[in-house]
């Protein structure tokens, strides 16, 4: 029985590591949370006063205030929770601010005095008393009236809009519920809200608050027709009245000012350009009038109102404006410095965008550029901060406005020209902000150098973070270079200020500048005091490469000796052990962090080491331990797992952690979708693949993971080039592997230049910012496919380019190079390799290599492979079983591999030692069997017409791991005439549930032929191989397959034969069950013997964006075209026959040999053919001597009954007639070879 699958879903424990609580920490863990509804939550108030758990604090009760107050424990813990609660938020009529339910204060405020004639109808929408004055305040903004309450955010809780200064009138609240559907988009269009408006008579003045206006300009702006325009004009005039003679006057500032702007956009939009521009006037004057409080959102909209009238000039005042007051009221001055306190609210950027895009529409992107300019000396400090310091906000309004300058084309010329135009000090900082700007895209790293040049030439000073950031670009291309370049930064520019200093340091570490980043940490340590970050510098970097003394010494040296029980500083261990693929170590360190502050990273780290190393047992036992702690596994977790299984091509227990996750409340993302995908995808599972495709959420369907799956799917079938490409651009961020896949492809189908402009176009896409640079994975790939195609000066030509740029090699393009060594003609060419392997060899182990993790089990494999099976050809075999060895002592945590062990059983079959190639096939087939999981038992063959012919077969998920290396066991037990070897080796990988391939059968017929089972020989070739190739023949299209699988074919079987097995002939009984399977994906793999013509290419030149890949993955196989006898078949199969014939034409009945193998057999089974007779005496014992025909060209081996095994009863006649008889098409083929080879020569003789 198969062993059952891992119960991960059984083993994890939703909430075993949770103590039991008390009824009032229960209650107050769920509100924390965000569980308990709004009257769950004043139970949850009675309950925290009735047990003492609130705190005091200043104001009365329940209703104290949470702005500008000291919170009571109660209402910050209400508050923490609710802003976690999406569903629990209302539209605030006080400037589009999102408001707690529980926040009643705010609502006590509107209704505790009434003070116009509405206030007894507005109480109606919200009961509460407590007087908003009792509330004690805080504020950075001045107030214009003594007792009015301020407002200390800056923006909104759901980061959309800037909050106002004041708390709207209580006369201009709408009801909750009504602005509760504003805030949250029920309103479909503005002709909806507009009629709801009507329909339920509200007045004018409930539009009378800058959150209302605000969200009922989003609406507009979205949705509104001229009529619904029209509507809202006449409402703003009225409302313009109304504020304009209530007494006492609006409580919050700016909203005369929105009213304004709004209403000139409305104007604007309808046509009436002039009244638009009379009201727009208005807006200098009410700002005057109460100066700073007016919001940057009303001059966003008055500027955006000018763009629709075509007044450029008045729209660039008023967007600078609106900058200019929105970085007042994101920033404050603490001390010297300028800091950022939120982001720029969505809404209003939203706005800054759409004047940006009708800029670039009419071609005047120097509109944006003059902002840059002429902007105030808050918003260029902002924007100098905001490119120097790391800080948690966006830096959306940096890249917008530096955006324009990064636009220019021939920067240098236009600044020059600008400058001696206008020397003045704007024009110089404007030159500083455009060599920021392009200090940002790789593609302009020149100009920037030139532009430097010009300002060390004139005086100019330039931010040093810019000029260290240009040196970080240049370090991409360049190490030299920005070498070079950085010191003369230093010593133009020699006083780094600390924050300076630190970014050099890391630039240091980043380029491998041991010395000078040691320099900078003196200086800093000198003049400064070092924070965290600079005393983790170099540590960082060193466990980056994986050096994990390295790294141990500098934490020790700049943490301190006690440098564990900082968890920061153990995470930098941790990560160069994980990079060093030491799990040991990783471990150990992870134990130590959760002994002072258990983290899920160091557990999901780990995980994913396991994961890549295929270490199940490990990996397991992590996640149960993780899974029993006081941490929870999460989606990544679940993800390393899935991944593992991907990684060990078992697509069972894959899809049991994905529905293990599912049960555990986990909902899967796009990259746990992809990685369940993948495992299908490594096992040669298309169509389960496909299906699983089918069934993702739409928006998952085009992620960069789950297209990148689907791209390696393609791959791995051999899909013509344009069909990948299909996929590819519809991807709209690709990453490295995604790129790596595509010119694999590319590179597989020989199509060099199409692989070589996807190399140029991921390089160029990259110095602009816009995807990850080519990395030694692409330059690997390119490098072999010129390499396979015997173009040996473009090879050269990339592995220089490689240097160039000072992309540090992984072991795989070492591996190649020292191919190409060892498959060069001349004396020393061997010598050469090996003192190039040994020299990478030993630079591996100091670091200097690109692998990185698990990559590094595998350097020596991929470094001395080569040199095995060099030597193997060249015959020596000492020297390739040494490389074995050295191939097989990798760094870090070495695991078996059927690869290697593959190339070893090679190199002993071109050795003849079929004896050590059969020790090391059972250490090959041991290694599969543990590593391959069992999945459900499926029918065993089912017939043409599709009826099942033979019991469930046992079956394993990756089934056809073996394929190669059988077909190399068969190939070396054939020579050597072990034809009891040849049938073992078959029946236990038959019985183990692996399948074969079509090179199997092909090297299984030549070894029947070789070992004389003639018959068997024929047969496999003819009823499995013929058969299905005439099947594949005769489709349309030979790569398209309309059955999910290869239909297996029943072999007749003999019933002439059946009366002679027994108990004695088991050993001798030969089963062939047809078990085809898809190549393997290696390595090693056959997937360079197969390409098709796809009938789809026209329609996927003609729309690419058709998703064609989801037809190939269903019915494209080009592998089908395998399923033939192979020449190598046809010539063995021949030569065995030309025997026959020959037998037959000399009458051949021989005597065989009495130590021929299947003596003992005959002697067991106690049976004397016709053919036997008795023999001579020979030591007092009489001794039989079987006739029969033999093979001299094999060895003189006999002709076999092909289910005895022993020498066949029939004479060279009668069995040319039975074969002749049962396999007359493969006869046929063997005939037509045979004319082809005799007219070849008789032309090449008639060419002589």
């Amino acid at each position: 029985m198969p062993p059952p699958t891992i119960p991960l879903a059984a083993r994890y424990r939703a909430f075993a590591s949770h103590p039991s609580s008390t009824t009032l920490s229960h209650v107050l863990g769920l509100l924390q949370n965000g569980y308990l509804d709004k009257a769950s939550r004043v139970a949850v108030a009675q309950i925290r006063r009735s047990s003492g758990v609130a705190g005091s604090g200043s104001g009365s009760g329940v209703g104290s205030s949470s702005i500008g107050s000291t919170k009571s424990s109660s209402s910050s813990l209400e508050r923490r929770s609710m802003s976690q609660r999406q569903n629990f938020r209302t539209y605030s009529a006080s400037a589009a601010q999102t408001v707690d339910h529980e926040s009643q204060d705010y609502h006590q405020h509107h209704h505790s005095s009434p003070s116009t004639s509405d206030q007894s109808s507005s109480s109606t929408f919200h009961q509460f008393s407590t007087p908003f004055s009792d509330r004690p305040h805080r504020s950075k903004y001045t107030s214009s009236q003594p007792n009015q309450p301020i407002r200390d955010q800056a923006i909104t809780k759901d980061k959309k809009f800037f909050v106002a200064f004041d708390y709207p009138d209580a006369w201009s609240m709408l009801p909750e519920d009504f602005y509760s559907r504003l805030y949250n988009g029920a309103f479909q269009s503005a002709s909806h809200f507009s009629h709801d408006f009507e329909l339920k008579s509200f007045e004018t003045r409930h539009l009378g608050s800058i959150g209302n206006l605000l969200g009922v300009f989003a609406l507009f702006r979205d949705t509104a027709e001229h009529e619904d325009w029209l509507w809202l004009i006449t409402k703003l005039d009225r409302l313009t009245d109304i504020l304009d003679n209530v007494k006492p006057p609006p409580r919050q500032r700016g909203l005369q000012s929105l009213v304004c702007s709004i209403r000139g956009y409305a104007l604007a939009f309808t046509g009436d350009s002039e009244k638009a521009k009379e009201v727009l006037g208005n807006l200098q004057y009410l700002d005057s009038r109460n100066p700073g409080n007016t919001l940057p959102t009303s001059y966003s909209i008055a500027a955006l109102a000018y763009v629709e009238m075509g007044e450029w000039e008045l729209a660039m005042k008023r967007m600078r404006g609106a900058i200019d007051r929105a970085v007042q009221r994101m920033t404050s001055n603490d001390a010297t410095k300028l800091r950022q306190e939120c982001d720029y609210p969505s809404f209003d950027f939203g706005l800054l965008q759409s004047y940006e895009k009708s800029v670039l529409d009419a071609s005047r992107n120097d509109d944006l550029i003059e902002l840059v300019r002429t902007a105030s000396y808050t918003v260029r400090k902002f924007l100098i901060n905001s490119t120097q310091r790391h800080h948690p906000f966006s830096m959306q309004l940096t890249d917008l406005l530096l955006g324009s300058l990064a636009r220019v084309g021939s920067p240098v010329e236009w600044w020059t020209d600008r400058f001696n135009a206008d020397s003045s000090v704007n024009t110089r900082t404007l030159g500083i902000f455009l060599f920021i700007a392009i200090t940002r895209d790789r593609t302009k790293i020149q100009e920037a150098i030139n532009l430097l040049d010009i300002f060390i030439a004139n005086g100019t000073s330039v931010p040093t973070s810019a000029a260290i950031n240009l040196c970080s670009l240049l370090v991409t291309e360049s190490t030299s270079d920005a070498w070079k370049l950085y010191q003369r930064i230093c010593q133009e520019y020699p006083n780094f200020t600390h924050g300076a200093l630190s970014q050099a340091m890391r630039l240091a570490g980043q380029a491998g500048w041991v010395e000078e980043e040691q320099r900078l940490w003196n200086q800093i340590s000198t003049n400064y005091t070092p924070t965290g970050k600079d005393r983790l510098v170099a540590a960082r970097y060193h466990a980056y490469r994986g050096r994990v003394a390295d790294t141990l010494a500098m934490l020790e040296t700049r943490v301190g000796p006690n440098f564990e029980s900082k968890p920061a500083a153990l995470e930098i261990l941790f990560t160069a052990y994980i990079n060093a693929n030491n799990s040991q170590g990783a471990e150990r360190v992870l134990n130590q962090i959760n002994a002072i502050e258990p983290r899920i990273y160091p557990y999901n780290a780990l995980l994913q080491l396991y994961a890549d190393q295929v270490n199940v047992e490990a990996a397991v036992r992590l996640f149960d331990e993780l899974s029993n702690s006081t941490l929870r596994p999460d989606i990544h977790s679940y993800t390393s797992l899935i991944s593992l299984f991907a990684h060990r091509r078992d697509p069972v227990n894959a899809d049991n952690v994905f529905q293990a996750m599912i049960d555990a409340g986990i909902e899967p993302d796009a990259i746990a979708h992809a990685a369940v995908i993948d495992a299908e995808v490594e096992t040669g599972e298309w169509v389960a693949a496909l299906d699983r495709y089918n069934r993702l959420p739409r928006q998952f369907k085009h992620h960069q993971a789950v297209s990148t799956a689907i791209i390696k799917a393609l791959v791995a079938l051999s899909s013509p080039p344009e069909h990948v490409m299909s996929v590819f651009r519809r991807i709209t961020n690709p990453n490295r592997h995604t790129w790596a896949l595509v010119i694999q492809n590319a590179c597989d189908a020989s199509e060099m230049e199409v692989a070589r402009e996807l190399y140029e176009e991921m390089d160029e896409m990259s110095k602009s910012n816009k995807g990850p640079s080519p990395d030694a994975y692409a330059f690997s790939i390119l490098l072999h496919g010129y390499m396979r195609l015997g173009d040996g000066a473009s090879a050269r030509a990339v592995y220089d380019e490689m240097l160039s740029r000072e992309v540090l090699p992984s072991s795989v393009t070492y591996g190649m190079i020292v191919k190409s060594f060892a498959e060069a003609r001349g004396e020393r060419s061997l010598e050469q390799a090996h003192d190039f392997a040994m020299n990478v060899s030993k630079q591996a182990k100091a670091g200097n290599i690109a692998d990185r993790r698990h990559e590094k089990a595998l350097i020596n494999q991929n470094i001395f492979s080569p040199l095995v099976v060099a030597h193997g050809k060249n015959q020596n075999f000492d020297m390739a079983q040494k490389y074995f060895d050295l191939a097989q002592d990798g760094s870090g945590e070495n695991r078996e591999s059927v690869h290697m062990y593959t190339q070893l059983m090679d190199v002993y079959r071109r050795a003849g030692d079929s004896d050590k190639v059969l020790e090391i096939w059972n250490k090959t087939f041991q290694l599969a069997c543990d590593t391959a999981s069992f999945r459900k038992s499926t029918s065993g063959g089912e017939q043409e017409g599709g009826t099942s012919s033979t019991p469930a077969l046992t079956s394993r998920s990756n089934d056809n791991v073996l394929c190669i290396p059988l077909s190399i066991a068969l190939d070396s037990l054939s020579i050597s005439g072990n034809y009891l070897q040849v049938k073992k080796i078959w029946n236990d990988v038959q019985d183990a549930g692996f399948g074969f391939d079509a090179g199997n059968y092909n090297h299984l017929s030549v070894a029947l032929a070789r070992t004389g089972d003639v018959e068997g020989a024929f047969k496999i070739a003819d009823q499995i191989l013929l058969r299905r190739y005439e099947e594949i023949k005769f489709r349309k299209n030979e790569a398209m397959r309309d059955a999910q699988n290869l239909k297996s074919v029943q072999i007749e079987q003999d019933l002439d034969h059946q009366d002679l097995y027994d108990d004695a002939l088991e050993l001798a009984k030969f089963d062939i069950t047809d078990r085809p399977v898809e190549p393997f994906q290696g390595p090693p793999n056959r997937r360079h013997m197969f390409h098709g013509r796809s009938p789809f290419t026209s329609e996927a030149r003609n729309d690419p964006t058709s998703e064609l890949e989801l037809k190939l993955l269903s019915s494209w196989r080009p592998s089908d075209i395998l399923w033939r006898p192979s020449l190598l078949t046809i010539s063995v199969l021949d030569t065995a026959y030309a025997q026959l014939e020959d037998a037959k034409a000399r009458r051949a009945w021989l005597p065989l040999s009495i130590s021929d193998e299947n003596e003992n057999e005959d002697a067991a089974a106690g049976t004397t053919t016709s053919g036997s007779v008795a023999g001579g005496v020979e030591g007092g014992e009489r001794k039989k001597r079987t006739y029969g025909i033999v093979l001299p060209l094999f060895g003189g081996v006999p002709v076999r009954n092909h289910y005895t095994g022993q020498p066949h009863r029939k004479g060279p006649t009668e069995l040319l007639k039975s074969i002749n008889k049962r396999y007359a098409r493969l006869v046929g083929l063997i005939m037509f070879h045979r004319k082809k080879r005799m007219a070849r020569k008789i032309r090449d003789r008639q060419g002589r």
